[in-house]
């Protein structure tokens, strides 16, 4: 499990592709009449994004894609990603426990719609720890994994929240990556991705 950061790089076109996806099995009946079973307790995102142009030579932006894809192997490894959207990246204020006056270390999460909290993979640094609203310094927050480590447990009812940016952990989704040369040193391209479960 790699901590490399998706490159953000100036040929990214608009539209940025964002799948939410579960996993439902559904068994029915003869009548018509359906059981359902929800595997998932929240979604996974599958990211299509495309590049209208891609530089080489003296610019490396397709080395810095091409050389991503090999290092993660095609499917194989992960990495991190920064979603452009500020809705999908930032975290003001949001809530990811409470204390119970015995838990030290907690993962950080995000709430999207004010519906599901998600557990959040990892954050850049920077990221503030707040219990009932004051500033927490006596913590310890792990960027690479997502969680913070108080020095002492917070007292039951505490409600604990943070502020940051924080990142996805993901997989290419194909082992293929194809690009198109247009132009002497500018290529275009398309490139999709699916974030990933977290080992709790």
């Amino acid at each position: 499990m790699s901590n490399l950061l998706y490159p953000s790089l100036p040929g990214l076109s608009w539209p940025i592709g964002r799948t939410a996806l579960y996993s439902t099995h559904v068994q029915t009946s003869t009548s018509g009449q359906e059981v359902r079973l929800s595997n998932w307790a929240y979604a996974r995102y599958k990211y299509n994004l495309s590049y209208e142009f891609l530089r080489e030579g003296s610019k490396t932006d397709l080395q810095q894609i091409a050389g991503l894809f090999g290092r993660m192997r095609g499917q194989f490894d992960t990495f991190l990603f920064s979603d452009p959207d500020p809705a999908f990246s930032l975290a003001v204020n949001q809530t990811f426990g409470v204390g119970d006056g015995v838990t030290t270390v907690f993962r950080l999460a995000r709430t999207y719609g004010a519906q599901v909290s998600e557990p959040v993979a990892a954050c850049l640094p920077g990221a503030v720890v707040f219990a009932n609203g004051a500033s927490v310094s006596a913590c310890t927050i792990d960027a690479n994994a997502g969680t913070v480590t108080f020095a002492t447990a917070p007292m039951t009812g505490i409600a604990l929240t943070w502020t940051g940016t924080y990142l996805w952990r993901c997989r290419f989704d194909k082992d293929e990556f194809a690009t198109e040369q247009f132009m002497k040193d500018l290529w275009k391209g398309q490139v999709s991705f699916i974030t990933c479960k977290l080992r709790t």
